[in-house]
């Protein structure tokens, strides 16, 4: 029965170890395509588990930066994570959170689970929140970071586990680079995304012909849509863009 009985013990203590290891990771997605100036668009936070079983989390405190080319506005409260809290609080933010939300391009961002229900951090991902941006300029490499460490004194990004009081389980933080902005590339780009000439911006022309749009007036004699104004789309998409 002894050697049974350590088998057991070694089993035990290798799952305890490996639970021990385990860490969240922090990543940022998005399903953005090249969003234009003025549009809004979001950039969704996940917690990542290290392993192919849950993990969980109590609270999350993550320092993240965007880019100039885009304005954070706000927050999209994800269905995915039973959160009793989640903002850009000013106490404590070491300076990060000069406004609500905060404007300079950096920002502390808090989430607390529901007391008694912490938030379970899947292999895949568990979205946390959507950040909210609006693009202000076109910016071929809009990048937005995780970072471990901002502020003024030093801040931490740290997620908390959920089964262990303040014990600090964080993983890798991994940020994204996105196009935003990008202007038309001709006068037959008049679809998203901008940039590249496909059948969606053919059907969109055909689109704005068919109701007469001014955007579809490209030959003259301007202020009348013709097939003059078709022959010209069809030569502009030939060029392509340069």
């Amino acid at each position: 029965m002894q050697p049974r009985r350590q088998t057991w013990l070694t089993a035990a203590l290798a799952l305890l170890a490996a639970h021990a290891a385990a860490d969240i990771g922090l990543e940022f997605r998005s399903t953005a395509n090249d969003p234009p100036i003025g549009q809004e668009f979001t950039v969704d936070l996940y917690a990542v588990a290290d392993t192919p079983a849950d993990q969980y989390l109590s609270a999350i405190e993550a320092i993240f930066t965007w880019p100039p080319s885009v304005q954070l506005v706000g927050l999209n409260t994800s269905p995915d994570a039973d959160l009793i809290y989640e903002g850009f609080p000013s106490a404590g933010s070491s300076g990060l959170n000069e406004a609500n939300p905060p404007a300079d391009g950096d920002a502390l961002y808090i989430a607390l689970a529901s007391l008694g229900t912490p938030v379970p951090a899947t292999s895949a991902g568990t979205r946390i929140t959507s950040l909210r941006f609006l693009v202000l300029s076109s910016d071929p490499n809009a990048t937005f970071h995780l970072l471990p460490t901002a502020g003024n004194p030093p801040t931490h990004t740290v997620v908390f586990s959920g089964i262990t009081p303040n014990l600090d389980v964080t993983g890798n933080l991994t940020g994204i680079t996105l196009g935003v902005g990008t202007p038309p590339c001709s006068p037959a780009d008049v679809a998203l995304p901008y940039g590249v000439l496909n059948f969606f911006d053919v059907a969109f022309f055909i689109d704005l012909y068919n109701a007469a749009d001014p955007a579809a007036d490209l030959s003259v004699p301007f202020g009348t849509l013709n097939f003059f104004d078709i022959a010209a789309y069809i030569d502009f998409y030939i060029l392509g863009c340069p």
